[in-house]
């Protein structure tokens, strides 16, 4: 998808945060943080065009293992939906603060891993700690929530909702992607 897809995205819906999609760099070390061979299930928040997506579906090596990816802006779920045709991928145009609704529809109990690309400093107070608290408990025990936000983002829109609720958590910049990132990592206790 391109910058200017991006651009439009952002200038018709006021809650995407990006003006281009993820560098492969900035991707791997999101993703590299999580065995994606292991894992079962992967929920991304807000995929867009679904760079984050593909790789995921690609390092993924269990049989049963699939993604369920969220997307809200109905041009970006066109965008993915044109992009991404792996049967082990659920797709979904609906709200993250579903989350929980939306994997009991697509017959999923817990995930391994949740990736959101969601720009937290949007959302209001209650709706950060309801999504934190969401993704909490669709996490396994030991799993983890990673949310990448651009990289000027304060840790107070996040960082605070995350050891309210998480026995471990970390951030980290990646200056060289595009655009640079504030990497959250935070896990659930087994």
């Amino acid at each position: 998808m391109s910058v200017f897809s991006y651009l439009v995205a952002m200038v018709r819906d006021p809650n995407v945060a990006s003006i281009a999609p993820t560098s492969r760099r900035g991707v791997r070390n999101v993703c590299g943080r999580i065995p994606l061979s292991a894992c079962g299930t992967v929920v991304e928040y807000g995929p867009a065009a679904g760079v984050f997506t593909m790789h995921l579906l690609s390092e993924m090596r269990r049989p049963d293992a699939r993604v369920v990816a969220i997307e809200r802006n109905p041009g970006l779920y066109a965008k993915l939906k044109g992009a991404v045709s792996d049967p082990r991928a659920t797709l979904v145009q609906g709200d993250a603060r579903d989350v929980r609704r939306i994997l009991a529809e697509a017959g999923v109990s817990r995930a391994d891993a949740v990736i959101s690309g969601i720009p937290f400093s949007f959302l209001k107070r209650h709706e950060r700690e309801r999504l934190v608290e969401d993704s909490y408990e669709v996490l396994l025990p030991g799993g983890r929530f990673l949310a990448y936000q651009v990289f000027y983002q304060l840790d107070r829109f996040l960082y605070k909702h995350l050891k309210e609720r998480f026995q471990a958590v970390k951030t980290s910049i990646e200056p060289v992607a595009l655009p640079p990132l504030r990497i959250y990592e935070a896990t659930k206790a087994h």
